[in-house]
């Protein structure tokens, strides 16, 4: 199969593009994830201290 050369560049501009798309994705995952999971964390913090000064 007999690949030009502007079509090789086409392709590469794409993977570039799409690793930037990727990326982004998984940022904006973190982002929305995040809250949540400090929220977590605040909480096992919290009832540790609780359980702790119970006993």
């Amino acid at each position: 199969m007999n690949i030009t050369r502007e079509t090789q560049a086409l392709l590469r501009r794409l993977a570039v593009a799409d690793r930037a798309w990727q990326r982004e994705k998984a940022r904006a995952l973190a982002w929305r994830v995040l809250p949540a999971f400090l929220i977590v964390a605040l909480l096992c913090v919290t009832a540790d201290a609780f359980l702790q000064l119970g006993t």
